[in-house]
């Protein structure tokens, strides 16, 4: 699988006039199938199924729902079985390019190529996550108070291409060898509609005010503080947070029969949250985390802790969905922003 992140950085930079993007996303569709934020009930990511649709795109609303969709599915068959005989039903590989991903979507999908391919490759994911083109759209501020992706370092070349809005163009920018080859091909394709500029993106151009406010320490000496205790009493346990979370990546497996032919059936794959009592039911009915406030540490610690000790990144993203989207707005940046106040130094990382 070719990710940004392994590709030669390219940084070369082309023009679109705003009113154009309807033409190059048309062009695309021609070769890729296209995924994009739509304005429906929420702004979430969707395949383009028409060129219709490219006039429900929005690039100003942030999507209440990551993009994890695309590669990793709420609900999939894995086999169907009849007696000992399985038949995969890993998904085909099909070029796609995925469009308007913010930079924390974007480091999402990295995050997720860790979990989901580097111990233990998933074929299921890795076939729909090969031959992917990421083309990001750059933040020039915090769309809101609960953004925070500029407390968490995030890769600023998790994408191929990335959109820099302007007054009445945008400002593309390759990013990775792909980014590059086919921006390439769509100026050739449309010579008036992207040309090639020698403007180069600066840091300034690349940062997002309003995001910083975070703060970063070890938090593995805290997890037994009571401060924890006042976020997680106002918890209602109803999983927002795991399922409108980009990075969350946990699922259950379960094999599904139906009488008379017992021995025929499928093995399905479906998302799992671990804010809910269930995620570490065994047998014999045991709840190894049934407090509350154990299950909601669990989560901030896997996120913004736990992930980052094995791979060296946070698994969090910073979007602010977790808290945007809890009916309580539980914000457990101001529980970690209070252990920062009273940190010594040797605890901050």
């Amino acid at each position: 699988m070719a990710t940004p992140q392994q590709s030669a950085r390219s940084n070369a930079v082309w023009k679109l006039q705003k009113e154009r993007l309807s033409s190059l996303l048309k062009t695309l569709m021609q070769t890729y199938t296209v995924f994009a934020p739509i304005k429906q009930d929420e702004t979430r990511y969707e395949e383009l199924a028409t060129e219709d649709a490219i006039k429900d795109i929005t690039l100003e609303e942030f999507p209440l729902f990551p993009a994890k969709k695309i590669f990793f599915p709420k609900e999939e068959t894995l086999f169907h079985f009849k007696g000992n005989t399985l038949t995969p039903a890993t998904p085909q590989k099909k070029p796609k390019v995925v469009f308007g991903l913010r930079r924390c979507d974007l480091n999402a999908i990295a995050h997720q190529d860790i979990a989901f391919t580097t111990e233990h490759p998933d074929p299921y994911y890795q076939a729909r996550r090969d031959e992917t083109v990421l083309i990001g759209i750059h933040c020039a501020t915090a769309y809101d108070e609960y953004c925070f992706c500029g407390s968490l370092n995030l890769d600023k070349n998790a994408q191929d291409i990335m959109l820099y809005p302007k007054a009445d163009h945008y400002l593309l920018e390759a990013t990775s060898n792909q980014g590059e080859q086919l921006l390439n091909n769509l100026a050739q394709t449309l010579p008036d509609t992207l040309t090639p500029t020698p403007h180069s993106i600066s840091d300034e151009e690349k940062t997002t005010p309003g995001t910083n406010n975070l703060a970063t320490i070890n938090l593995n000496h805290f997890i037994n503080n009571k401060q924890w205790e006042e976020p997680a009493s106002r918890c209602i346990d109803c999983a927002a947070c795991n399922t409108l979370c980009p990075t969350c990546y946990c699922f259950e497996i379960h094999d599904t029969s139906s009488l008379p032919e017992l021995t025929k059936g499928k093995r399905e794959r479906k998302w799992s949250a671990c804010m809910t009592p269930s995620f570490t039911r065994v047998a014999g009915d045991h709840i190894f985390r049934h407090e509350l406030l154990d299950r909601f540490k669990h989560r901030i610690y896997h996120q913004l802790q736990w992930f980052k000790d094995r791979f060296g990144v946070h698994l969090c993203v910073g979007c602010g969905r977790c808290i945007r989207g809890c009916p309580e707005r539980i914000d457990f940046r101001s529980t970690i922003n209070a252990f920062k106040e009273n940190t010594p130094e040797e605890n901050t990382p």
